[in-house]
């Protein structure tokens, strides 16, 4: 679903940051 695409990409961000 969507919501698991948002939360991995928010996932990738967190560990980018």
């Amino acid at each position: 679903p969507i919501s698991v695409v948002v939360i991995s990409q928010m996932d990738f961000l967190r560990w980018c940051g």
